[in-house]
């Protein structure tokens, strides 16, 4: 199949897609699948706060503070049994 009747097919089925969330999902999916084929790391297009925030938050947690996710899942099961 040609690049072209891989295009007009993807093409028809987002047509029938009436769903907004569904359409913005795929349009990030779409985005994201583009930058990784042009070797773009998305890391690269966060603003630096936020990348300052996971850097500190990921030495945090290296430095044992806070807390891991199996910690965290088992106090909000604890907190919202039943």
């Amino acid at each position: 199949m040609s690049a072209a009747e891989v295009k007009k097919e993807i093409t028809a089925k987002i047509n029938r897609i009436n769903d907004t969330q569904l359409l913005e999902n795929l349009d990030a999916i779409v985005d994201d699948l583009l930058a990784k084929s042009l070797g773009k790391d998305f890391w690269d297009d966060l603003p630096a706060s936020l990348k300052s925030g996971i850097e500190k938050a990921e030495k945090d947690m290296n430095e044992g503070k806070g807390l891991s996710h199996e910690e965290v899942m088992r106090e909000v099961k604890q907190k919202f049994k039943g």
